[in-house]
């Protein structure tokens, strides 16, 4: 190959050591790419960078490494036998390299690969559940890992990396940690119509204190947050809990055997409105809302298969056929 640069083997001065002294990455790929081309202005040009440049870098490797790696005569310069040795030798590991970083680039704009979700069990059978069959049938190489449990644990696993998205039933709480609204749900009382009583409705504070509460959290979250929107931010809560335990379903069957008033989700209720074994109690006109966030560590890296994930998740309604 050829260069405008004058020759000059490496100075003992300049020298490292020996074959251990530290060797940067970009040093060897500068020497790999000129010892492929025909030229140091040929490199220079393929690596966005000066001949000048070009040269600079084989000299700082030849100093370090402590041996001409070319040879310079007048305006040309040819791999030394040394030269020759590290090139076949490097070369090679270099393509593999390239490669393999061709490979990690490539997956990583696939939608393909594990993407763990947590989410309320009930609200994931009902609102996640033909979104789960939608990606699915949409990417057929992504695998799903749908967990369960209440929001202060998945928030946790959230926050720990045992999840990548959590469906949470309030803003997390948890620093480092991303949200966006994807469901706003109406809170209903309901109880079964023999709680009821003839009357078929209870409207007052004093009534409805004295009932018995079944309630999800022990913090009565729900309950708190139906009771405030009717009867203001101040009003004492009821005290009479009968039953407290951690699922809808569980909680729907209590309230139609009779057993206390339990405020719950509206799509977990419907039926059995509409059917007659369970009747809300709404003392006032007001509607009391709730919104569902999915969440997501904010340094996340941004896989094409974490990003199709949340896209479905945070987007339109896939149960419902598109407007014509």
């Amino acid at each position: 190959m050829t260069t405008n640069k004058r020759s000059a083997r490496p100075a003992a001065r300049d020298r490292a050591p020996g074959v251990d002294a530290a060797v940067g990455l970009d040093l060897l790929r500068t020497f790999a790419l000129a010892a492929r081309t025909r030229t140091f202005a040929e490199a220079a040009a393929l690596r966005g960078v000066s001949t000048s440049a070009i040269s600079q870098q084989i000299r700082t490797l030849e100093g370090q490494l402590g041996v001409a790696l070319f040879e310079r005569t007048g305006r040309g310069a040819r791999l030394t036998p040394e030269g020759l040795a590290l090139h076949r030798a490097i070369d090679d590991e270099f393509a593999r390299i390239d490669q393999a970083l061709e490979a990690v680039v490539s997956r990583g704009n696939e939608v393909r690969g594990s993407v763990s979700v947590g989410a309320p069990r009930t609200f994931a059978t009902r609102w996640l559940r033909p979104r789960l069959v939608h990606l699915l049938g949409r990417h057929p190489e992504l695998r799903l890992a749908v967990d369960f449990a209440p929001p202060e644990e998945l928030e946790r696993r959230l926050a720990d990396g045992a999840l990548d998205l959590a469906l949470l039933v309030r803003p997390p709480q948890t620093a480092g940690l991303s949200e966006q609204a994807v469901h706003a749900e109406e809170l209903l009382a309901v109880a079964s119509p023999d709680v009821l009583g003839e009357a078929g409705r209870l409207v007052s504070a004093d009534e409805l204190a004295g009932q018995r509460y079944l309630v999800f959290d022990r913090d009565r979250s729900l309950l708190s947050r139906w009771w405030r929107v009717h009867f203001g931010r101040d009003a004492a809560l009821p005290d009479h809990i009968v039953c407290q335990v951690r699922s809808i379903e569980e909680l729907r069957a209590l309230a139609s055997a009779g057993l206390g008033l339990a405020i719950l989700p509206r799509y977990a209720v419907a039926d059995a409105v509409a059917a007659g074994s369970l009747q809300v109690v709404s003392p006032t006109e007001r509607q009391v809302r709730y919104v569902v966030h999915l969440a997501w560590r904010t340094r996340a890296s941004e896989t094409a298969r974490l990003g199709a994930v949340r896209e479905v998740l945070a987007g339109p309604d896939v149960t419902r056929p598109p407007p014509r």
